[in-house]
Parts: C-alpha cells; structure tokens; sequence
C-alpha cells in the first residue's frame, strides 16, 4: 500500500464576468443601458488575481510489479475578492448614473476525486558499463 500526501498553494487569474442590459423606462419614452461592470481602475488589465489552495492525497495498491490501482482525492479553494458596479446610461442624453456597488468576496471549494490504474515501468536489469 502507497500513500502520498500534497499542499499546493498559488495565484491565478480570470475574467471577471460582465452583463449589458437595454431598459425602457416604464410609460415612457426613456431608454437605458444598464452596465454590471468589474470596479477596476483605468489602467487595470480585464483579469483579477486570486489566491488559490490545494490538498491532496493519492493512495494506491501494488497488483503486481507494473500495475497500481490508485485513487486520488483533490481539494482546491480559490478565494476572490472585487467590487461591481452597476451603471446605467440615458441612451439619448448620453448621462451616466452609478446605482450602486456590490462586493464580490466569495469562496469557492472543489473536490475531485479519481480512480484508476497506473502503469510504473520496471528497471530491474543492472545497468550495464
């Protein structure tokens, strides 16, 4: 019987998702396009960075001398933290409203867990001079 154990830690980016709605204000002629926009700076890149953590275990069982069956458990968790904005825009007047802001400091956890066989090539032969 194999056990190993794994700790990862690290940085990754994404897109933050954005929408664009077209309105039409009610009994009237009024229209708007109201933006749900990523709060970022002008001079910011169109990706957020979050910190991600990651654990880990693989264990398997030796069938005979090339094959193991394993099974590996994996947890991951990804941490983000970034303000939205939500803006409308009077499609005739050109005027833009910020109706508010919403923070996004949400946690996400993933478990993966797989099973299969492992091929390990045997080097048994005594290597030659």
């Amino acid at each position: 019987m194999a056990f190993f154990a794994s700790l990862g830690a690290g940085v990754t980016k994404f897109r933050a998702m954005e929408d664009v709605k077209h309105l039409k204000e009610k009994n009237s002629n009024v229209n708007y396009t109201a933006e749900l926009l990523w709060n970022r700076k002008i001079n910011d890149p169109d990706t957020h960075t979050a910190f991600i953590s990651t654990a880990g275990v693989l264990t398997g069982y030796r069938l005979n001398k090339r094959f193991t069956a394993v099974l590996n458990l994996k947890l991951s968790h990804i941490a983000t933290n970034f303000e939205y904005r939500l803006q409308r825009t009077n499609q005739f007047t050109g005027e833009q409203f910020i109706d508010d802001a919403y923070s996004y400091k949400r946690s996400s956890v993933d478990i993966t867990a797989s099973a299969g066989i492992m091929f390990t090539p045997s080097v048994d032969r005594p290597f030659r001079r």
